[in-house]
This record gives C-alpha cells, sequence and structure tokens, in this order.
C-alpha cells in the first residue's frame, strides 16, 4: 500500500544522490506514515548540495521515494518553474492507492488539481490559515481559501493541528454529515514532543537580568515577529529594565536585522545563534532562558509555542489560528503592538511568582502534545485511510 504525501518541503541531494534534510524531514518523520503505509513517496523541493552533510538529517529508508520538484522561490520562481512541475505533478500519484495533502501549500493545491486521484481516498492536514498570511495578495489569499474549503468539503479524512479553530473555518463534509467509513475526522499536530522532554516547572525570583529567547527557522520576513522582539528589547532598556534576547534561526534578514540592531546600539543585547538542528539543543536554549516572545503574525498551531512550553518556558505571543488553544489570553497581543508586549513584560519582571504560574500552566499544555497522545490520533487516522483505500481496490 502505496501512500503519496505534498508538502511544502526543501530537501537537499548530494552528489551521490543520497537526499537530507535541514529541518524536520529526517526518517522519523516519515515513521508516521509507515507505521500504516508500507512506502510513502514525498513531493518535495529538491536543492542540489555539495557541502559538509554530517549536519544534516538523512532520509535514506528505502521505503522512501522523494518525487524531486526543483528547487524554485518565491510566486515568480514557481510561476517560471511551472512548465517543470507540471508534468511532475500530473504523474507523482501514479501506482498510488492514495493520497495525503498537507494545506495550505501551493504545492499540495497543484498536485491536487493535476493528479488523477478522483477515484482514489485522499485526506488533508490542515495546518496554517492563510487568511491570516501578513503581506499576500488579498485576491491570493481568497482564492487559497476557497481551495482549502473546497478540499475540506471533498477528502475523504480532514485533519486540523487546532482543536477548535480551524475546523471551523474549513469544514469537511464528516462534519456536515457525521462521520463514517467514507468520511472521517481527527486533530494532531504534527511535533515529535518525547515525554521525557518535558522539563520540571521554573521558579522564578528576583530578576536581574531578563533572557527573552525568539525561536523561527527561517528569518526571511517579518512574519514571526523578529523586528517587534528586538523594538521590544530596545524600549525595556531605555526604560531601566536589562533584559537581552537570543534569534535561534537563519535566513536572508538576518544581515538586516544585524544592521538595524547596531542602529539601536543593542550589540550586547540582541544575539543570533542561527539554526540548532538538533532538538535537544533548542531545548536547552529554552530552559536557561526566563521569557519566549513570538509576535508572529500568521500560525496553525505553533511548535515552537509547543515545545517552549515543554520547557517550563512563559510566552507571550499573538491572538491568531490556533495560538489561543494554548495560550491565555492575557499573555496574547497583537503582533505590532509593542507596548502591551512591553508593559506585560514590565509587570512579570516586577512579578516573578506570576512567571512560575505561567512555567506551571505551559507544562499542562505541553502534556497534551507527547507523542503517545498525538501518535494514536494521527495512527487512527492514518489506518481509515489505508482501510478505504483498500475497500476501494477490491471494487
Amino acid at each position: 500500500m502505496k501512500l503519496l504525501v505534498v508538502d511544502n518541503a526543501y530537501i537537499l541531494r548530494d552528489k551521490n544522490g543520497n537526499f537530507y534534510s535541514e529541518l524536520i524531514y529526517d526518517n522519523l518523520f516519515f515513521q508516521r506514515y509507515l507505521k500504516v503505509f508500507d512506502t510513502v513517496r514525498f513531493v518535495a523541493k529538491v536543492k542540489e548540495y555539495n557541502g559538509d552533510t554530517r549536519n544534516l538529517l538523512p532520509i535514506n529508508d528505502v521505503r522512501v521515494e522523494i518525487c524531486c520538484l526543483p528547487a524554485y522561490q518565491g510566486m515568480k520562481g514557481m510561476i517560471t518553474s511551472l512548465y517543470k512541475t507540471i508534468p511532475i505533478y500530473k504523474n507523482a500519484g501514479k501506482d498510488c492507492d492514495c493520497f495525503l495533502f498537507r494545506i495550505a501549500q501551493i504545492e499540495s493545491f497543484f498536485a491536487y488539481v493535476l493528479n488523477s486521484f478522483r477515484k482514489k481516498p485522499f485526506a488533508i492536514e490542515v495546518v496554517n490559515d492563510p487568511e491570516t498570511w501578513d503581506g499576500t495578495n488579498i485576491i491570493f489569499k481568497l482564492i487559497t481559501c476557497k481551495i482549502m474549503k473546497k478540499m475540506a468539503k471533498n477528502a475523504n479524512g480532514s485533519s486540523y493541528v487546532t482543536k477548535e479553530y480551524l475546523q471551523k473555518k474549513y469544514v469537511s463534509t464528516a462534519t456536515l454529515k457525521g462521520e463514517s467509513k467514507e468520511y472521517f475526522n481527527s486533530y494532531y499536530s504534527t511535533i515529535d514532543l518525547n515525554v521525557n522532554s518535558i522539563c520540571k516547572p521554573k521558579v522564578f525570583k528576583k530578576i536581574n537580568t531578563l533572557k527573552i529567547i525568539h525561536v523561527s527557522n527561517a528569518i526571511n520576513s517579518n512574519i514571526k515577529g523578529n523586528k517587534t522582539v528586538i523594538e521590544i528589547v530596545n524600549k525595556l532598556n531605555n526604560d531601566g529594565f536589562d533584559c537581552n534576547v537570543t534569534f535561534v534561526g537563519e535566513g536572508n534578514m538576518v544581515e538586516k536585522y544585524k544592521d538595524y540592531v547596531k542602529f539601536l546600539k543593542l550589540e550586547d543585547k540582541v544575539f543570533f545563534i542561527g539554526r540548532l538542528a538538533a532538538k535537544d539543543d533548542v531545548l536547552n536554549i529554552m530552559k536557561k532562558s526566563d521569557l519566549m516572545i513570538f509576535p508572529t503574525h500568521t500560525e496553525g498551531l505553533p511548535r515552537v509555542i509547543i515545545e517552549a512550553c515543554a520547557a517550563g518556558l512563559p510566552c507571550l505571543s499573538t491572538p491568531v489560528c490556533g495560538i489561543p488553544e494554548l495560550i491565555s489570553k492575557a499573555y496574547l497581543f497583537e503582533p505590532e503592538d509593542i507596548n502591551g508586549f512591553v508593559n506585560k513584560t514590565k509587570e512579570l519582571i516586577n512579578n516573578p511568582n506570576e512567571l512560575t504560574e505561567m512555567s506551571i500552566a505551559n507544562l499542562k499544555v505541553a502534556q497534551l502534545f507527547v507523542s503517545t497522545v498525538l501518535e494514536k490520533r494521527r495512527t487512527e487516522f492514518y489506518l481509515k485511510l489505508r482501510s478505504l483505500a483498500e475497500s476501494r481496490n477490491h471494487e
């Protein structure tokens, strides 16, 4: 039984034809599918790579096939590559028994439209809400939302990263008509959180220097609020509160942010440490921090906040998409509300007991996302898709 999975993923290929990932798409990632399916064909953008592979994540499970798209970037790159990608999308589902589209991803939309899957079952995993995309053309957002709603209605299986938010916006047939063998729902995050990774509560006392952290794998825009955090730190220090921030992640905007930091004379308060590939490294730096500030403009259900909760780290963020399912309203502010973030941070510095209470509350949230809990729901969802595919094959 072969499953086609489509996502917005970048994969690296060395000169010997071996595949690697810089982020989450390693052998462990594909185990979630291989517990149920015999083989997986994964549609991804593939970039040729001649550098050192020792810090990359290998993809060498023989049960995983990589369907290679050109490694285009951005809307312009996608359009100019269509003459290459369209034939790939059309053939991607060949000899696959069922399909899984992660949305809202442009690659999933193309694969959905161009594949001859009509007689084969398919499922969707809704991981974000394009309506909240910042800086995106309004017409493009409307079209994207319309496609997502159609896919949700037509899909046999619909799973969401949120418990309620995305389900209400992108309504499935299973929700409208009730669940059956033909139509079914679920919800689970894509995070892989081991129960042993959940820390003890952080106990805060008098805070002399507040250590803030912000984590974003790709720092290519202000979509995750990097500039906002710099301005928060600037204002806090100008108001007499000693604090610093560490940014985890890399991208083409890092140098511009460093120039902005230099302009503000904050070189000793703002640190960029690059991407940390190992999960334990991210967890360890979170443990050493006092507060996560994550003024993101758009999300589904951010894994980084769940990871921060697992580290017992208090968090301030924004009320977008599924974040209110993780963090209390008292700690959520609009993405550009610098004063809101600053004033709440001052309150927390002056009230360390509240930070301790936040740590305890966040650890309880993290318990809801441990692998044993999510794997059960996810595996049941995939089993329903496989069972439907098997019954269709016998018709």
